[in-house]
């Protein structure tokens, strides 16, 4: 009997664990379709593949100066 109430009570939380997990991945869809959009995707790409070509521009300099 006390076994069977504590496999019931294991049961439910696993639901609701399992429940609650579905729901935050909904949630994190939700976030990532509506809170970020191309363009701004687009422009920070830009902007870290201008940097990263002006370190690279750098470093080729400072390779030649040896």
């Amino acid at each position: 009997m006390l076994e069977e109430d504590i496999m019931d009570i294991k049961g439910s939380e696993e639901q609701k664990i399992s429940v609650c997990r579905e729901a935050l991945s909904d949630f994190k869809i939700h976030v990532a379709r509506n809170y970020v959009s191309n363009t701004y995707l687009k422009d920070v790409e830009n902007r870290l593949t201008e940097h990263l070509l002006r370190i690279e521009k750098k470093l080729d300099n400072t390779g030649k100066k040896r």
